[in-house]
């Protein structure tokens, strides 16, 4: 974590982002600039100069802060690179952001960061290559779409299936 920082986080259901969705993440700051990290499946990789699109939803709680700060981090918690959304409010809204990677790391971790004390609530947090297969939105990998194309497969069935069907 941030040093010189402190506070806490809960799961909540107060006022969801939807009906559907009624669980989101208060992130409290009681000072500095507090935040959780998450590792990912066995780490995140992320390659140097390379760009990572962060989407989620999040909202201001009461007063606090109208920023937060989502970055990649090392093992020993050492940021590697984040971006800044500002503009929060009291409504939940679908932010977004790019980091660039400072530096490549196979088992990277991704923090989310209130902007200051205060608390926040996020949701459905996403952080997804910039670079996509037809530059298509949460798109696949280009070089594992290329290197399936190059086959010449008769077809192709993406992500898979049950071979009773």
């Amino acid at each position: 974590m941030v040093e010189g920082s402190a506070g806490g986080f809960a799961m909540q259901t107060e006022n969801g982002p939807s009906a559907a969705n009624l669980h989101y993440l208060r992130i409290t700051s009681t000072a500095g600039t507090y935040g959780v990290s998450n590792e990912g499946y066995r780490g995140i990789g992320i390659r140097k100069d390379a760009r990572y699109t962060v989407r989620l939803l999040a909202r201001r709680a009461g007063g606090g802060p109208s920023s937060l700060r989502v970055e990649f981090e090392n093992v020993r918690n050492q940021p590697l690179g984040g971006t800044t959304i500002d503009g929060l409010s009291t409504e939940w809204k679908r932010v977004t952001g790019t980091i660039t990677a400072e530096t490549t790391e196979l088992h990277a971790l991704v923090r989310v960061l209130t902007g200051g004390p205060g608390a926040i609530d996020v949701d459905m947090v996403s952080v997804f290559p910039a670079e996509t297969w037809a530059n298509r939105e949460n798109g696949l990998r280009p070089d594992l779409v290329q290197l399936l194309k190059d086959l010449h497969p008769g077809f192709l069935r993406f992500p898979g299936g049950c071979i009773v069907e």
